[in-house]
């Protein structure tokens, strides 16, 4: 009966290992969602940026090339840091002229980039489909919707269309999921419809900015008219390892 006992406890234990050992295998693809934004090696990402700006009801239109070099930082813990230095040129026959330099983090639980010193979650962890967090969590931008107890200020960030295939000019992605930052559309005040797509082992892929407001006056109410803002658009045309 001991011995019965003994090879009992020996089979469970060996059912218990074979399926920790499925779950690290899971888990050792691509646990929560990091490789849509991958941050251990040295990349470099070029995209083409158009864009119009609105003041005092006079649009001006621009397009430029925008590149980004991405370099690891310290790995301590769960926490991965890295910076990114950015370029900008008018044509591809210029010289790129670098412009400001992020930093940022990746941890189990967020993405933290800093654009201009100000610090954005751009992503939490695992990923999955509708889940929601606070952009402006850790900077006091705010934003309009209310988040909290007690309520406060706050934008909030959404994940939509995990895993969804996409194909752009030159490049056709398995796996993307896109960050709906907002959404807001208003025909009569105006817009803030902010879009971010990441592609599984590439990262950035594509981004969307509608920010604008409408002229509200009686003589132009409801005609859609832009006194401010900016329509811009932020698209890979290239990208690859940073030698």
């Amino acid at each position: 009966m001991k011995q019965q006992a003994f090879v009992r406890r020996w089979a469970v234990w060996l059912a218990v290992a074979a399926c920790v050992g499925c779950a690290e295998d899971e888990a050792a693809v691509d646990p929560s969602g990091f490789d849509f934004f991958p941050v251990a090696q040295p990349s470099y990402f070029v995209y083409a940026i158009s864009e119009t700006r609105y003041s005092n009801s006079q649009p001006t239109a621009s397009a430029y090339q925008l590149r980004w070099e991405l370099t690891p930082g310290t790995f301590t813990g769960s926490v991965r840091s890295f910076s990114i230095r950015t370029f900008t040129r008018a044509t591809s026959a210029d010289a790129w002229q670098e412009g400001a330099r992020w930093s940022g983090e990746q941890n189990g639980q967020e993405l933290i980039v800093f654009e201009e010193n100000q610090p954005f979650v751009k992503m939490t962890y695992p990923v999955g489909e509708s889940l929601t967090w606070d952009g402006n969590r850790y900077n006091t931008l705010g934003g309009d919707e209310r988040c909290g107890e007690p309520p406060s200020p706050c934008d909030v960030y959404r994940i939509s269309g995990v895993d969804q295939p996409l194909q752009m000019d030159g490049f056709s992605f398995g796996q993307t999921l896109t960050v709906v930052q907002s959404d807001d559309e208003d025909n009569i005040v105006g817009n803030d419809v902010r879009t971010e797509v990441f592609a599984h082992g590439v990262g950035l892929v594509k981004k969307n900015t509608n920010q604008v407001v409408y002229c509200t006056l009686p003589a132009c109410l409801g005609q859609q008219q832009i006194v401010s803002g900016v329509v811009q658009s932020q698209l890979l045309v290239e990208y690859g390892a940073l030698e």
